[in-house]
This record gives structure tokens, sequence and C-alpha cells, in this order.
């Protein structure tokens, strides 16, 4: 079930506590549906749902042991995705996450592929992004949703 809790570090931003489908222990999803009705994240794994409206893949490689009609996405976007050098050298170390965040902006910055997912984004009443990292918190998608938002 989700659960509502307020961020008190960042009061505009509302965070989502569930019960994690894959091995049921608690895990907190940041929503932007505050700040930016219509952009939210979601895990690849988990089932596909009406709500999550136009669904982006916004990893560079394509999930591991997923066929295209269980992923059920509309676009695959690899190109938004950080370079293969950065992600290498992040490796999910929630350690270098801070840094990976700054240098993944920096990148987004010059990526023409970000205009393409704000015109999908204005297309579309929900667009969920997706992505395929173990931790919900420190990922590609979290970076990006906050890039768009603060755009």
């Amino acid at each position: 079930m989700w659960q509502r809790v307020s961020s008190p570090s960042f009061p505009s931003q509302v965070w989502y506590h569930v019960k994690h489908m894959l091995d049921n222990t608690p895990k907190t999803y940041f929503s932007s549906q505050d700040d930016m009705p219509g952009l939210q994240i979601k895990h690849i794994y988990e089932a596909p749902k009406p709500g999550d409206g136009y669904r982006v893949l916004v990893d560079r490689l394509w999930p591991r042991g997923l066929s295209k009609e269980r992923a059920a996405i509309n676009t695959w976007l690899k190109d938004i995705s950080p370079s293969n050098e950065l992600r290498t050298w992040f490796g999910h170390d929630p350690k270098k996450f801070s840094e990976f965040s700054r240098r993944y902006r920096t990148e987004l910055q010059n990526n023409p592929v970000v205009a393409e997912l704000q015109q999908i984004i204005k297309a579309h009443a929900t667009t969920t992004l997706l992505y395929g990292a173990k931790d919900p918190e420190r990922n590609q998608a979290v970076v990006l949703q906050q890039f768009l938002q603060d755009r």
C-alpha cells in the first residue's frame, strides 16, 4: 500500500513508502507528481499498469530476462542514459551517487535527447521513466527526473 511521506529536507517533494514487490521489504520512492504532474519513475520489472501512461525505458542496456512484451514500453531512449564511461565508473556504488548525479546532470545539459523526452512528457498526460537498477533511490532515473523538474 502506498503511504505518502513528507520530506523535511525537500518540502516541495513527495515521497511514497511502499512494500517492494520483489522482496516485500519497505522501500521509499520519489514521485514528482506535485512538481511535474504526470512524470513518475518505476522499476522496469514491476508489472505495467494503466496509470503508467506512456512508458519510457531510460537505461542504456536492455533489462536481463525481460521480453519486449512483458516490458510494455512505448519508447526506449538509450541515448538519454549516462555514458558508458560514467555508468561503469559509478557501478551503483552508493558512496559515488552524489558525484554520479553531478556528472550525469552535466551530461544531460548537452544531450539533445532531453528535448525529445520533454516533448514526450508534454504530449502525454502521464509519462513513466523506467529503470532496471536494483536501488530505487540511487539510479539514473531519479537524477533524470530531478533534472527535468529543475528545468
